[in-house]
C-alpha cells in the first residue's frame, strides 16, 4: 500500500441505527470496525454489535458486496479474503455517544490484532462519517 492510498469510510452501523428508531438522548451506540487495504485504497468499516459477532462478519460483508471471494477458519472467527491485493489490517471497538458527542476508537481484534489508533481516529474525524463529532482513542 502506498502512502498516497486513499482511506474511505464505509459506516454499516448507521443503517442499523436508523432502523432501530435511532440514537435518542443518552443513548450509547457500540460496535466493531476493521481496517480492510487494497493498493490504491484503504477502507474502515464499522458495524454494530447487533450486527456482528466478529470482525470476521465485518469483512465478510465487505467482501461480498465488492464481489471478492474470501472464507471463514473452521471456528468461524475470521474471515480470509482470497486474493493478495486486499489484507485486512486490524481492527477495534467503537463507542458513539450523541450527547457528547464523541466516538471513542479502541480495543484490538483477536483474529486481525491492533491498528494505529490514532491515525485511524484523525482519519474518521476528517470523512464526517459520524457527522459533527470528536474521534477520540
Amino acid at each position: 500500500m502506498t502512502e498516497k492510498s486513499k482511506t474511505n469510510i464505509v459506516n454499516y452501523a448507521i443503517n442499523h441505527i436508523r432502523q432501530a428508531g435511532g440514537l435518542g438522548t443518552g443513548q450509547k451506540q457500540r460496535g466493531k470496525f476493521v481496517l480492510i487495504c487494497s493498493q490504491r485504497e484503504r477502507f474502515v468499516v464499522f458495524s454494530s454489535f447487533e450486527q456482528v459477532e466478529f470482525h470476521a462478519n465485518i469483512v465478510d460483508q465487505f467482501v461480498s458486496e465488492h464481489q471478492l471471494k474470501g472464507h471463514y477458519n473452521k471456528k468461524g472467527d475470521a474471515f480470509y479474503i482470497d486474493t493478495e491485493q486486499w489484507t485486512v489490517s486490524g481492527g477495534g471497538h467503537w463507542e458513539w455517544d450523541l450527547e457528547a458527542g464523541e466516538l471513542l476508537l479502541g480495543g484490538r481484534s483477536i483474529a486481525y490484532g491492533s491498528l494505529d489508533l490514532k491515525k485511524i481516529a484523525s482519519e474518521v474525524q476528517q470523512s464526517r462519517a459520524f457527522g459533527e463529532i470528536q474521534v477520540k482513542y
